[in-house]
């Protein structure tokens, strides 16, 4: 059944005005309010399909409580009805207003009228396709309408101007941060809603760069890795270091960072392969296959990525973008990284055996294959281990190893600070727990010279 709400202060007018809505065939159920506050409450709480207005309310222009209206709910139809010779349609209609009618009303004409607006103020619901390519539908056709989303418990508002979006809401935020987490939302309902036009333009993005940024937060959300409030940091000197004559040291998988000049976001991608002083190969960011995204040949991009305690990163350029077999990117092969030590303690490359007994007593083979004074990084391989072992962040293990320095071999603990696990091997962060004093000598001996 659908619903419509009379607004009006007289309350002779009002039953008139009702009397006229009861002969629609539509079997309508019929609200009313006194006045625009009253009104406001009932549009928040209800679902309504369309109002119709009074012009006349004590202490307030014509114009200022239709406008007031309007603006907070543009997805719901109005028609204002006025006294005889007060008002100017034209005035009204620019306002955003659907029709309007003088006293006395024709009630013939009014039910026509409440039978059209009524059938455009919900054209229909959808269910199964992401609002993301949705509106790219939209934009195809260059419709205007108000979308309304429901998923994730929760529901916003799309505006759209001829297929651009021109402003959202979700609850109390607006604009573009409303637009990018609706787009984040998964398994929603999709209902094309009436639009009056009368929205203020916050949104000025290209629609393609607001879903690349909307699937962007929410891939972040879903990985745990929620963007936080911006603060200030310390800027860090970087380093630098040729690559003239030098593979890159850097494993297939490794995940990276890359951030296009012509976007405003970074995007999750991977070591795919290199040809050395050639091409860097990575995985085509996901968000450019869903959206079939073009990239553009010689775009710049910087490349980030940690490797070895550092923070990483080069310059480089599109050469290549192919998505058969794979989809991938061939990137210009870098000249100079630039890097920065993340690290507190030095660190200083290795290799030393080791066993990690786990909780449950299972023992696993590995090798320290960097070190600090406070931890290393372990690897384990899949060779001489039937397995790789199954580790939570903050387990204790017990370590077994041959240590620089020292005779036999020494047994500590640690605590498990980070997990990166491949087909073949797991490395295994590990900061060292209540390292003994002699232990503790050996390490530091060890590293001097790297200090």
């Amino acid at each position: 059944m659908k619903t419509i709400l009379i607004i009006e202060n007289d309350h002779t007018e009002m039953r008139r005005v009702m009397g006229l809505c009861s002969r629609s065939s539509q079997g309508l159920a019929i609200l009313t309010a006194k006045d625009e506050k009253n009104g406001r409450l009932i549009l928040s709480d209800k679902c309504v399909d369309l109002v119709i207005c009074g012009t006349s309310f004590p202490g307030s222009s014509t114009c200022a409580v239709l406008k007031r209206i309007i603006l907070g709910f543009p997805y719901i139809p109005l028609i204002a009805i006025a006294p005889p010779d007060t008002i100017d349609k034209s005035d009204l209609l620019s306002l955003g207003v659907s029709a309007v009618y003088e006293n006395p009303l024709n009630g013939k004409i009014l039910v026509e009228k409440l039978a059209e607006l009524i059938e455009r103020s919900s054209i229909g619901t959808i269910n199964g396709i992401p609002t993301h390519s949705f509106l790219q539908m939209l934009e195809s056709e260059g419709k205007s309408c108000t979308l309304k989303v429901e998923g994730n418990r929760n529901a916003g508002f799309i505006f759209i101007k001829n297929g651009i979006p021109v402003d959202a809401e979700t609850g109390v935020i607006s604009g573009k941060k409303a637009i990018y987490e609706i787009i984040s939302w998964e398994d929603v309902t999709l209902e094309i809603k009436f639009y009056n036009g009368q929205r203020d333009r916050r949104i000025n993005k290209p629609l393609m760069s607001l879903i690349m940024e909307g699937l962007r937060l929410k891939d972040e959300r879903d990985s745990g890795n929620r963007e936080k409030p911006s603060v200030a940091k310390p800027q860090h000197k970087l380093k630098k270091v040729s690559t003239a004559g030098q593979r890159l040291a850097l494993e297939f998988g490794l995940s990276l960072k890359l951030e296009f000049e012509s976007l405003d976001s970074g995007f999750d991608s991977s070591l795919a392969g290199m040809v050395p002083e050639k091409c860097i190969i990575v995985a085509t960011p996901p968000n450019f296959i869903f959206t079939d995204t073009p990239l553009e040949k010689g775009s710049a991009i910087l490349v980030k990525y940690r490797y070895m305690g550092k923070l990483c990163l080069f310059n480089s350029r599109l050469l290549r973008a192919i998505d058969t077999p794979q989809h991938l990117l061939f990137l210009e092969y870098p000249e100079v990284i630039h890097y920065h030590e993340m690290r507190k303690t030095v660190r200083t490359a290795t290799y030393i055996p080791c066993a990690v007994k786990l909780p449950g007593q299972q023992q696993f083979f590995g090798a320290f294959v960097d070190l600090s004074s406070s931890g290393g990084l372990c690897r384990i391989k899949t060779r001489n281990n039937k397995e790789l072992p199954e580790v939570k962040i903050t387990e204790e293990v017990e370590l077994n190893c041959l240590l620089p320095g020292l005779k036999g071999e020494q047994q500590f603990k640690g605590i498990i600070r980070n997990v990166r696990k491949s087909i073949q091997d797991v490395h295994l962060g590990i900061q060292f727990a209540q390292l003994p004093p002699h232990l503790s000598d050996a390490i530091e001996s060890f590293l001097s010279p790297a200090k």
